[in-house]
């Protein structure tokens, strides 16, 4: 399996992009493509504006800080975004990450 940083729905363009797209307190995945998929962290919005999420694993600065790439490489993670569920099914379609299961969840 291959992965490339090109695949659509990790792409820069989407309205995950928009601010105006997120709400703090949004539950999202944070997804990297890897040699052998795509890996994926649960993180929730704190600031859609400055870009910042929380990570409950980071233990510093209470778990909070600026996401890499803004929202490019995230999506929300529960049923409420019909187009990051979308996304997140593109990703399965193309073979990157058979974990994420039907609905994006664990």
């Amino acid at each position: 399996m291959t992965t490339s940083p090109a695949i659509p729905a990790l792409g820069s363009e989407g309205p995950w992009l928009r601010d105006d797209h997120w709400k703090a307190g949004d539950k999202a995945w944070w997804l990297f493509p890897t040699g052998n998929g795509v890996s994926r962290t649960m993180v929730d919005i704190v600031d859609p504006a400055e870009g910042t999420v929380r990570d409950p694993r980071v233990i510093y600065n209470d778990g909070v800080f600026r996401a890499t790439g803004k929202f490019e490489r995230i999506r929300h993670r529960e049923d409420s975004c019909t187009v990051c569920a979308d996304s997140v099914q593109e990703l399965l379609a193309v073979g990157q990450d058979d974990s994420l299961g039907p609905k994006g969840t664990r």
